[in-house]
């Protein structure tokens, strides 16, 4: 998450990132701008796990990017709320329970956003769903509008994920190289070639994965690369799916 121009707003380390400091949910302080980015420098509640109620679309694209207040989207909620037990909260909300991992505050205003590398799975019914089987479930499905009404908007920037739909892609890629399918393969992992992002908390596991992938590389896997550095990341997800609905 970069504001343009600015650095991570309040940390590098991915287990800060959306995190509210121990002072409350900024967002619905009555702070000024140079006063909230020193909030954010912490300190910060320690990690601990809670959970999000969602419905099964939603759940699905939180693995791939995360989870955002619903401002950003034109919305008027400034935060990610969630709750410490796993039981449903609201009758109305949806049957998927999101697991999450990270530095939230005590109250139901958990944090300001949710990385997707913070979702450690999804529980319905009594089954746990991990990342890669939620992104196999359905798309993403956020397109943000990087602004904000209220006066902290210089401190979001443009909020995307890259890297949780990366992280989705090479997964898919890993998949369809198992499963026989270099063509595909190779255009998913040429459109995360194309992308060129790499982010040092996240290169060892995307290099890992890549030994992985490249082992099974063939001719066809080759013609795919080709063809996927000239997708975007998100014309890869969408062809992806066009593919496996058909």
């Amino acid at each position: 998450m970069h504001p343009t121009g600015q650095p991570h707003v309040n940390s590098r380390e991915p287990d800060y990132l959306g995190a509210f400091p121990v002072g409350g949910p900024i967002t619905y302080l009555e702070l000024s701008v140079a006063d909230a980015r020193a909030a954010l420098g912490g300190p910060h509640w320690p990690i601990t796990t809670w959970f999000h109620q969602t419905g099964r679309a939603e759940a699905a694209s939180a693995a791939w990017q995360g989870l955002i207040p619903s401002c950003w989207v034109g919305g008027d909620g400034c935060c990610v709320f969630g709750d410490d037990s796993r039981e449903k909260a609201f009758p109305f909300r949806g049957e998927w329970i999101l697991e999450v991992r990270s530095r939230p505050l005590p109250e139901q205003q958990k944090a300001w956003w949710v990385p997707a590398e913070q979702i450690v799975g999804d529980w319905n019914e009594g089954v746990f769903y991990m990342p890669d089987e939620l992104r196999a479930i359905g798309r993403p499905l956020l397109t943000s509008s990087g602004s904000c009404a209220c006066e902290l908007t210089d401190l979001i920037g443009r909020i995307r994920d890259r890297i949780g739909i990366i992280d989705g892609l090479a997964l898919l890629s890993r998949g369809a190289a198992e499963q026989g399918d270099q063509e595909l393969a190779g255009r998913l992992w040429g459109a995360i070639e194309a992308e060129r992002a790499p982010v040092p908390e996240w290169q060892h596991e995307i290099e890992e994965l890549a030994k992985l992938i490249l082992a099974r590389a063939g001719l066809r896997f080759q013609t795919g690369v080709e063809a996927g550095r000239e997708l975007s990341l998100d014309d890869a997800v969408a062809r992806r799916w066009d593919r496996f609905d058909a």
